[in-house]
Formats: C-alpha cells, sequence, structure tokens
C-alpha cells in the first residue's frame, strides 16, 4: 500500500507501508533500507519525532545562554536583551524548532510577524557580523549536544545547521558565507 504524506515543506514524500494478513492499522510498518538511511540526511520535520519537545528546548536554551553571556560581542547580546529576557527568546525561538522540526503548530508567528520582528526589531544583528555570531553560538551550542545527537541519529546536527543555512540565506544573501 502507498500513502503519501506533506512534509513541513510542502514536498510530497511517499512511504510504503505493508500491512499484515489483518490489514489492521495497528499492523502497518513503515518499511526502509539501512542504506538510504545512513546516506540521506533527516527531512527536518522529522527532527521532532527523534529529538522530542525537551531536547529542543534544551538546545535552545544552550544556544541563547551563550548569546546572553557573549562579553566579546556586547552589542550583539545587548541586541537580544533589548528585546526581551532570556526567556522569551527561549520560547519564541524554541516554539518554532518545535513547530518546524515537526511537532505541530506551537509557533505563534508567521512569516510576516517573524520578517516584521527582524526588520524592526533586531535590525542591529540582522547583518552579516551579526549572522556570523549567531552562528558561532548555534555552533557552540549543537557541539555541545552532538554527542547525544549522534546517540540518536549521527545525522541531526547536520541536518539542523541545513535548515539554519536555508534560513540564513532567506534573510539575505550577505549571510551566505557564514
Amino acid at each position: 500500500m502507498r500513502r503519501k504524506m506533506r512534509g513541513a515543506s510542502g514536498s510530497l514524500r511517499t512511504a510504503l507501508l505493508q500491512t499484515s494478513s489483518t490489514h489492521s492499522l495497528a499492523h502497518f510498518r513503515v518499511l526502509s533500507s539501512p542504506q538510504i538511511q545512513t546516506r540521506r540526511s533527516p527531512s527536518i520535520w522529522q527532527l521532532y519525532s527523534l529529538l522530542g519537545e525537551d531536547r529542543i528546548w534544551e538546545v535552545v536554551g544552550c544556544f541563547y545562554e551563550r548569546v546572553f553571556q557573549d562579553e566579546e560581542q556586547p552589542d550583539f547580546r545587548d541586541a537580544f536583551v533589548q528585546i526581551s529576557g532570556i526567556e522569551h527568546h527561549i520560547a519564541t525561538q524554541a516554539s518554532y524548532w518545535v513547530d518546524a522540526m515537526g511537532g505541530g503548530r506551537k509557533y505563534h508567528g508567521s512569516d510576516y510577524r517573524l520578517h516584521f520582528h527582524h526588520t524592526h526589531n533586531a535590525e542591529k544583528v540582522m547583518n552579516a557580523a551579526g549572522a556570523q555570531r549567531w552562528m558561532f553560538h548555534m555552533r557552540l551550542a549543537l557541539r555541545e549536544y552532538d554527542p547525544t545527537f549522534r546517540a540518536i541519529d549521527p545525522r541531526i546536527s547536520g541536518c539542523i545547521l541545513d535548515f539554519l543555512a536555508t534560513k540564513m540565506k532567506g534573510y539575505s544573501p550577505r549571510f551566505l558565507d557564514f
């Protein structure tokens, strides 16, 4: 039996499902090839099922702790501090990630709201230098969690970095060399 599923990106994915002789839903299982699993990175919308909401919040929290403790580039840190406290940033970013990673509609914003926020509230860091610093802290946070990710699936960090690279490219071509 074939079933088409939509991923977060809107592209169609086809999952092959095999049923037992009873044909009940409880007996469906997804067929997969170990070779395919080791070659292809999971899609961003699959990460929620691998990481869970708590782990996503932990990674985002680790990132923002680094941002809020940034003594090397206080202007970068202060751009976030002036907008709101660390709890607000963690909650907003984690909700966005949970939503994007397949955990259901958690993010209360939209593309318009995100663009408005980045244009009007975060303009001090929405440039190549800000993108560099943002990715510096994110890479450190991901590196801290990499042993946990590798124990689950060694492709998780790469998948998150690909997702972030796509988002950075969407904000500005100036960010391409981060």
